[in-house]
Order: C-alpha cells, then structure tokens, then sequence
C-alpha cells in the first residue's frame, strides 16, 4: 500500500457547524503506476481554481465579486470574476449546494449598482479640513509642506476588463456518477468528455475525483465552453455574472473544485436578515474606507453594514431596481477579503462578534456632519494672520474715526468675513457650502450695523462732609 493521500472535505451536517473533516483513501500500487503511465503519454492540463484549458494555456483568476441574499432557508447567489485568459476556448467547472440549485445568467447591471449603493464617501467636514484655514496664506503653507491625503475609490468597485467572455454549450450533472472498478476513476459522462473535445482539454485525475465527490454529496455540477474572442496574458476578461438559486441551512459562498494557485481580492454583498461575516474569518470594521489600507489574509474587512429602512433610498434600489425579494429586518453590507492560495474550502456566513454599524453617526451629510462644518468654518476668522491684522487696522481705524469723525478701516474684518464666507460657498460642494453661513452672517451683520462711537459719560462723584 502506498503512503496515505489526504484530502479535505465539509461535514454538511445541519444540526452542527461546517467542520473540517479529514479521510484518507489508500491507493494500491498498481493504481499508481498506471496513473502515473497515464500522466506520461497525456498531455499536461493548464488550470486554476476550475478552468480546464489546452496545453500550453492558463486561465487565471484575478478578482471576484459576489452577492449573497439569504431570507433564512433559501440564498441567491450572483457572482462574476475577472481573469487572465491565454487560451481562445476553455472548460469551466462550477458546483452549487444542492442538486435542485437554478442557474442561469445574472443581470450585469447588479453589482455596479450594488458598488455604488454601498460607496462610503467622506464626511462633508473633512474636505473642510484640508482647506480649514480658508482664504489664507497658511492655507497654502500648510499644503505644501503636509499634502492632504486624497480620499480614493476602493479598486475592487472599479472595472478593468476589456472584454466578456462568451458562455457556450453547459452540461449540468446533478445525480452522482459510477466509478470503474478497474481503474477505481470516476466514469465522466460522454457528455462532458464530447465537451472537453470540443476545446481540445483534457481533466486531470484529480478534477475527476473531485466532481465526483461534489456529485456524492449532492450538489449540481456545471460545465461550460467559455470562448474568448481575444485572449491575452494581459489584458483581463470578465467571466459573468452568473446567478444561483438554492436551499441552504445557512449563508454559503459555495466552494471551489480546485485550488487557486494565488491569493485572489473578493468583494461580497451580503443581504439578509442581520449582518454576516465568514467564520473562518476576523471580521475588520473600517470607519475610514476612503483611505487605503494594508490588508491581511483571513481578515473579513467590512465597510459597508446598515438595516435598510423600508423609506429609504436603498430599499427602493434593491426591492424596486434590482427586483430582490427583501428578507424580514433587511441588512445591507459590503466588505472585502483574500482568497489565500490553495485554499477551496467554501465560506459559511454567521453573525459576526460585536458588528458595527457603518457608515456612523458621523456620515456624510448626517446632523452632525453638517454641525462640524459649521464649527469649523470660523477657524479662519480666529487663527489667521490676515484676520488678526484687519483686526488691528480696525482698532487703528475706529481710533482714527474718534478723533476725525469717520474711517474705512472699520469695515475690513467685516469683509474679510465675507471673503471666508464666499471661499466656502465656492470652494466646498453639496451639503458642504453650509459652512459658509455663519462667516456671511458675522460680516452682514458687521456692515449692516453702523458704527456709534459713543462719548464717555462724566463721572459724576458727591462729597458729603460727614457729621459729627
């Protein structure tokens, strides 16, 4: 007997988590021998994560997206990938929970409207700070020397491909397949060999074993011809998106036939009854997403997590737009991870320890937000030079007015309160040009009021003799 090969697979029990189980399968030594002859005259296959492509091909996958709607026992499931394709017709294996599963495409328009639904952009009063001291020569220092730091688009929200990959023929596989008694492989219905033909591919052994242990636990097995009309080893390609209908005890992003041989970004919208997070990963709640950060493997950063009220803006998208049923207490989020190399395990979604709801209080154009920004629009009228020297050529100018009866010098700082409040208006955008209320209304009310230099009254003092 050879040395025991491993192989990892899930414990789909309802009454318990989705535990990591391991079994080992003997092998004798003629199996061996005859799959490593068979390896020798075959020629190799070039695949990754579940592309089956011709020799001296690869199909690399560079990015997926995913939204999960989960109502409690049944998951909608859209995904769609960017890859890296070299090879002009390409198998792609697909499983999905459950034999009973629907699949068919996916509207294209989902995902984008999903990434700019949960697009969190900065508060209003932070753009204030980068431009705190307003029409000011600090302003212009403080820039130069510390450069504010520009809010940027999370890259997963942005498209890149040049190109969509075309979906031909698809063989589905939903009841398990006999494996020979000679070679103890899995017999692969003529079907699905008449389609690796048409591509000139070929499965190896171990994809083989793998759809049969996907079709032995019950799930449905898709195969598909993928044509790309100009592949590249540049240049990526979309790859969907595709839509999946299923009964499942809980949220699943269902797993991989195979391996990945890198680290792939994943980006998942998540729509149910609370907030969810994988299991296997640490959740991570970014207050800040429009800063970039050093992201880690098994971490589950979430930027995105609020309950959509039945009034707002976000209901009417998904329920009226995107045509999703809503779950009881609807829960938007967003949130990315990595996908680590040679990892296929699939990702169960649970309530996550501790959620924070995101964006804030302090979100963009919230009561408070737009609070700040008033605070923070008179900071040029009490922290800067030029209002401190029109303060002094006012005190100047009304000493002036004593002596000569009037003086322009005393309406300087009031129209410096002006200046601040028209820089504001047109410096800052949207909600943001609150800002420029109170310095209008200090320099309106300063120019509107006229200047009265009262006389000091005499001091009026009476002496009594005091009696004796």
């Amino acid at each position: 007997m050879s040395g025991p090969h491993q192989a990892e697979f899930l414990d789909r029990s309802l009454g318990a988590l989705y535990a990591l189980r391991t079994f080992r399968v003997y092998v004798c030594r003629s199996l061996l021998f005859a799959t490593a002859w068979a390896l020798a005259i075959v020629p190799s296959v070039a695949h990754a994560g579940a592309f089956v492509s011709p020799e001296g091909t690869s199909v690399d996958s560079q990015l997926v997206r995913a939204f999960i709607r989960y109502d409690g026992s049944n998951e909608t499931f859209i995904e769609e990938e960017e890859v890296i394709s070299t090879a002009r017709a390409f198998a792609w294996f697909r499983t999905v929970p459950g034999k009973n599963a629907v699949a068919k495409k996916a509207d294209p328009a989902i995902l984008p409207a999903l990434a700019d639904l949960t697009y969190v952009r900065p508060p209003h009063n932070d753009s204030i700070r980068s431009k705190l001291f307003g029409p000011s020569v600090v302003t212009l220092l403080t820039r130069k020397l510390s450069p504010p730091q520009q809010p940027i688009r999370d890259p997963l929200d942005i498209d890149t491909t040049d190109r969509v990959l075309e979906i031909g023929e698809t063989v589905e596989l939903r009841e398990p397949i006999p494996t020979s008694t000679i070679t103890h492989r899995p017999i692969i219905p003529d079907s699905v060999l008449a389609l690796l033909g048409r591509v000139e591919a070929q499965m190896e052994p171990s994809l083989e074993h793998l759809v049969s242990a996907a079709l032995n636990r019950g799930d449905l097995v898709l195969v598909s011809i993928v044509r790309d009309s100009r592949p590249s080893a540049i240049t990526r390609a979309k790859l969907g998106p595709f839509q999946y209908d299923f009964i499942a005890p809980r949220p699943t992003h269902p797993m991989q036939l195979t391996r990945s041989v890198q680290a792939t970004p994943l980006r998942v919208y998540t729509l149910a009854s609370g907030p969810l997070a994988p299991g296997a990963y640490e959740s991570v709640w970014i207050e800040e997403p429009w800063y970039p950060i050093e992201q880690e493997t098994r971490a589950y950063y979430v930027s995105y997590n609020t309950p959509v009220r039945e009034d707002s803006a976000a209901h009417f998208e998904l329920r009226e737009k995107l045509g999703f049923q809503m779950p009881a207490t609807p829960h938007l989020m967003r949130a990315n991870a990595t996908l680590n190399a040679g990892d296929r395990s699939e990702l169960i979604f649970l309530p996550p320890h501790e959620p924070v709801e995101l964006p804030g209080d302090s979100a963009r154009g919230s009561a408070r937000d737009l609070f700040i920004c008033v605070l923070l629009s008179v900071t040029p009228l009490l922290y800067t030079p030029e209002s401190w020297f029109f303060l002094w050529l006012g005190a100047r100018a009304k000493a002036r007015a004593r002596r000569e009866g009037r003086a322009f010098g005393i309406r300087l700082w009031a129209l410096y309160a002006v200046a601040v409040g028209a820089f504001w208006f047109f410096a800052l955008e949207n909600n943001a040009r609150i800002a420029c209320l109170v310095p209008l209304l200090i320099g309106a009310a300063q120019l509107a009021l006229p200047y009265l230099e009262r006389d000091p009254l005499p001091v009026r003092s009476q002496f009594k003799k005091k009696k004796k």
